[in-house]
């Protein structure tokens, strides 16, 4: 079990974080105006958002299964934290729409690359 948490680990959730809420929130600015968007990307960029939240689910998941109960609690508020500072850096550099889209590409790469980091980590499971 680590002593402390990795600080590539936050870094990876804190992107991971911030791209997939600056999808979800594009998604919920679709929702209210049908016109910027077919309603196809509408459906995919919903279903996409469901998909990065379960992965987020099962990213914590697999932190509790290979170290223990308390540091994925740690790792979902300090990351998190550090995430919406991201977001608020982004919106305002790139936008809204530019940060949803990337949200596509953006939560799976970061997701993947927490997972490796989690993976590295010695395991306490039997």
């Amino acid at each position: 079990m680590p002593n402390s948490l990795p600080i590539l680990l936050v870094v990876a959730w804190a992107f991971f974080f911030a791209s997939l809420f600056g999808q979800a929130r594009y998604e919920a600015a679709l929702k209210g105006n049908p016109f910027l968007e077919s309603p196809s990307f509408v459906k995919a960029i919903a279903i996409s958002t469901l998909l990065g939240m379960l992965a987020g689910l099962g990213i914590l998941g697999y932190f509790f299964y290979k170290v223990s109960w308390y540091w994925p609690i740690v790792l979902a508020v300090c990351g998190s934290l550090l995430g919406a500072l991201v977001v608020g850096v982004l919106l305002t550099l790139v936008g809204e729409a530019a940060l949803g889209r990337r949200g596509f590409f953006g939560w799976p790469l970061f997701g993947l690359w927490a997972i490796q980091i989690i993976h590295s980590i010695h395991s306490t499971a039997p």
